[in-house]
């Protein structure tokens, strides 16, 4: 008789929960949260609905149960995927201001390098002893590359102040959720962000200064 009521709720959770929900083999991990939360309602529902009821009132809990456990594995479900999004927008800034990073780094290492030659060419220039035209002529060949220079950092000053917006946003937002939510796991990720945007910084104040240096020869004379 025992076995007999078991298999009554077993069949009674059975017909409660959604066949789709029940075949998830292949579910993802969202899925499987609400068929959990569907399940666990069920059987909550089938055995208060059974003792109260017998057969008749275990059907009935089982499908209270199961649509009230739907309800709190969707939630559930929901936040898992907001989490997970949040996550993955923290590890995508932290990818792209390392690459950023490198990129401008690698670009004042070649700044220094073409700085220090125009330099030294127009300290050789200057000391040539050929006429006062001829230097002019040579020195704005000199200028027209340091000018040239300038407009390509200014493409990078602000590609990296646009990055630094954006990150600096994503770090804002993210701190105030977690405030709202006195939930902190993701606060390693926020970190690592905020990292990025001092590294970025950081080159940004680089590419300043080799601009100002850039200008500086610009204005250079002749003599």
């Amino acid at each position: 008789m025992k076995n007999l009521r078991c298999n009554s709720i077993v069949r009674c959770i059975a017909w409660a929960i959604p066949s789709t929900l029940l075949l998830n083999g292949c579910a993802t991990d969202q899925q499987r949260t609400r068929t959990e939360g569907a399940t666990g309602g069920a059987v909550l529902g089938a055995l208060i609905g059974a003792a109260l009821g017998g057969r008749n009132g275990a059907i009935a809990g089982a499908a209270v149960g199961a649509g009230g456990g739907a309800l709190v594995g969707n939630s559930v479900a929901k936040k898992k995927q907001g989490y997970a999004e949040r996550e993955a927008a923290l590890r995508d800034s932290v990818v792209r201001s390392q690459a950023l990073a490198a990129q401008t780094r690698q670009k004042n290492t070649q700044l220094s390098g073409q700085i220090a030659e125009l330099q030294r060419n127009i300290q050789s220039l200057q000391a040539q002893k050929v006429s006062a035209i001829a230097k002019q002529t040579l020195l704005a060949d000199r200028k027209v590359e340091a000018t040239n220079l300038i407009e390509g950092v200014d493409v990078q000053i602000q590609r990296v102040a646009d990055e630094i917006g954006r990150q600096q946003a994503l770090i804002d937002k993210e701190r105030r959720l977690a405030m709202q939510t006195h939930d902190n796991s993701l606060a390693p990720h926020i970190q690592q962000v905020a990292d990025g945007v001092r590294d970025l910084q950081s080159n940004q104040r680089d590419l300043e200064l080799a601009r100002a240096q850039l200008q500086l020869i610009e204005q250079k004379r002749a003599y």
